[in-house]
């Protein structure tokens, strides 16, 4: 009988997700410690305070992983480069990562690798978001580490640049999962007042988008759901 509900159990999923809320909790603890930290120094503005959050979650280099400066010959800041060649691959990496050809991540370490590694502009940036929440569910606990991640006011900011009608329901459900999570209270006190303008600016394009599409069969639902969501984002 015991040998038979080990071989039910799947050991390795289990030892995944306890790997994900082991980081999550560890990830909530540095950041909060370091917010206390920024309150008592009296950082002059919030994104002082948010750069000392980010920084909590920066680790040193591992020895397997420094590098042989002396040995190195290839390209150190692809950005800067001239070099034709180099650029393309670097150009056609990042167009894998956000446009599909590589799996969506599906953590809050996936999630936030992927967008600050490869993803260089707003445009990387949205489809990376679109794209992750026709994978996601209502895996909240990625949300949680999103928003733990001070990422709040920089989707807001990006769905508002980027806005396209077509994106409406995936815009919505983010939001609304965004909405939910323990820390989107704290984290919607502390985007700045462009960032707060830029969400309001985003529903505004999402009542706009809905107003144009009144024959969508869900458009009723879809408008429930936004008055809901102003609510939530402070917006009536």
């Amino acid at each position: 009988m015991g040998s038979k509900l080990r071989s039910e159990i799947n050991f390795a999923a289990l030892e995944a997700e306890l790997n994900v809320a082991a980081e999550a909790d560890g990830r909530y603890q540095r950041e909060n410690d370091a917010k206390f930290r920024a309150l008592h120094q009296k950082v002059a503005t919030y994104e002082d305070f948010r750069q000392i959050v980010l920084a909590s979650n920066l680790k040193p280099l591992e020895k397997h992983e420094k590098i042989n400066i002396a040995g190195h010959t290839g390209i150190w800041n692809h950005a800067l480069s001239t070099n034709n060649s180099a650029a393309s691959v670097t150009s056609g990496d990042n167009d894998k990562a956000v446009h599909g050809h590589l799996p969506a991540p599906t953590t809050g370490p996936e999630f936030l690798k992927t967008w600050k590694r490869e993803c260089k502009t707003f445009g990387d940036k949205y489809r990376l978001l679109v794209r992750t929440s026709s994978c996601l569910g209502t895996q909240q606990l990625m949300y949680f580490e999103i928003c733990s991640a001070g990422l709040l006011g920089d989707i807001l900011t990006v769905f508002c640049s980027e806005f396209q009608g077509r994106d409406l329901e995936p815009i919505l459900l983010i939001l609304e999962h965004l909405s939910c999570v323990d820390k989107f209270k704290l984290s919607l006190a502390f985007i700045s007042s462009s960032e707060s303008e830029n969400c309001s600016k985003l529903f505004n394009k999402l009542e706009q988008a809905l107003s144009a599409d009144d024959e969508h069969e869900k458009n009723s639902e879809l408008i429930d759901k936004l008055r809901l969501l102003e609510g939530k984002y402070k917006l009536q």
